[in-house]
């Protein structure tokens, strides 16, 4: 059974779900495919279409090759390139602290110097840990050093934000 574009387009995105690749690779590769049948070992046919094509000259599979007409998000951040993980351990120490002072925005009311400072306290506490001598955790919250140096950074970089906003409207 010979499949067509769209049917080759799919199987080669569902096997990067599965894979848990970039399916901008799917795209760079699709152009390459000339599997004619997936029907009855997809993963098998697919893995073959990525490991034979993934080195090709002139392949960049980090170039998003997708019609822009269906969704345009060219020049986007890939955000599907940052690690998920860190917005659960920023989301985790902001648990904490919305439980400790009753309000979602009082991070907000702090100078931002405040947490260049915490931050640096978590790092030295963090190196500590990694030398042995801590348990890696934070006394107060119970929740992991690099935890709290997430959040603090997370809260530097909006601050950074909010003064180059501000700086522009000036």
């Amino acid at each position: 059974m010979e499949l067509d574009i769209k049917q080759k387009r799919e199987a080669l995105s569902l096997y990067c779900a599965k894979r848990a690749r970039c399916s901008d690779r799917c795209c760079a590769l699709f152009q390459y495919c000339d599997v004619s049948s997936f029907a009855t070992a997809p993963d098998v046919k697919v893995d073959a279409i990525y490991d034979k094509y993934i080195n090709l000259p002139g392949v960049d599979v980090k170039v998003n090759n997708c019609d822009q007409d269906a969704k345009a998000d060219a020049g986007k951040l890939p955000m599907n390139l940052v690690p998920t993980q860190i917005n659960r351990d920023i989301a985790q120490v902001r648990q904490y602290g919305n439980e400790k002072y009753k309000d979602p925005n009082n991070w907000r009311k702090v100078e931002k110097i405040r947490y260049v400072a915490a931050l640096e306290r978590h790092l030295m506490a963090y190196k500590d840990y990694l030398n042995g001598d801590d348990d890696g955790l934070d006394k107060e919250s119970g929740i992991e050093h690099y935890k709290h140096m997430a959040c603090n950074m997370a809260f530097i970089c909006e601050m950074e934000r909010w003064e180059k906003d501000a700086k522009s409207v000036n």
